[in-house]
């Protein structure tokens, strides 16, 4: 489903998915997410502290059992705030170099099909937040990927922040492949 709409005098696009079996139309852009189940406790612990000390609205952590909502909850309910080390470990406070993708989704539709969004969030994860292996490992998954774009240039005149998505994009693919 497409659902369009206007933002500052601007058309707005945002592809939205049914969300399970609730019949709920949602946006297929956001954070991303993983079972809680999927993680070691240590890694979900840290993966949750991590979210909890950013000011967000809304988390799905994916829980599958009411074991897994106790323990979310406990872990809330025991976040004080980061420490020094998960602050530096996590850059907290800190945003990527110039420049980069803010992830508002107007570049969207790519008429190339090509996931701008995620190969730049992906590329953020790899050289800022020095996720490297799991995005190498995520990137060929993609079903559309940067080789597909025929360079058009609708992402850049669409971006509010007038980035050069096409660069940035080539040099995703240079260090995700």
């Amino acid at each position: 489903m497409i659902h369009v709409s206007t933002f500052e005098g601007r058309r707005i696009v945002m592809h939205k998915r049914r969300l399970g079996r609730t019949g709920l139309q949602v946006s297929v852009v956001g954070f991303g997410g993983i079972p809680i189940i999927a993680l070691s406790r240590e890694r979900a612990e840290r993966s949750l502290r991590f979210v909890l000390a950013h000011d967000m609205g809304t988390i799905i952590p994916g829980l599958r059992s009411t074991k897994e909502v106790d323990y979310v909850a406990k872990v809330a309910e025991d976040f004080k705030g980061l420490t020094d080390e998960e602050k530096i470990a996590y850059r907290f406070g800190e945003l990527p170099p110039e420049p980069f993708c803010r992830e508002r989704g107007l570049c969207m539709p790519c008429p190339d099909g090509v996931e701008i969004p995620t190969i730049l969030r992906w590329d953020t994860y790899y050289s800022f937040h020095n996720i490297k292996r799991w995005t190498v490992e995520q990137y060929p998954k993609l079903r559309t990927r940067v080789n597909s774009c025929t360079e058009r240039s609708e992402c850049e005149e669409k971006c509010p922040y007038h980035l050069p998505v096409i660069k940035m994009l080539k040099d995703a693919e240079r260090r995700l492949r």
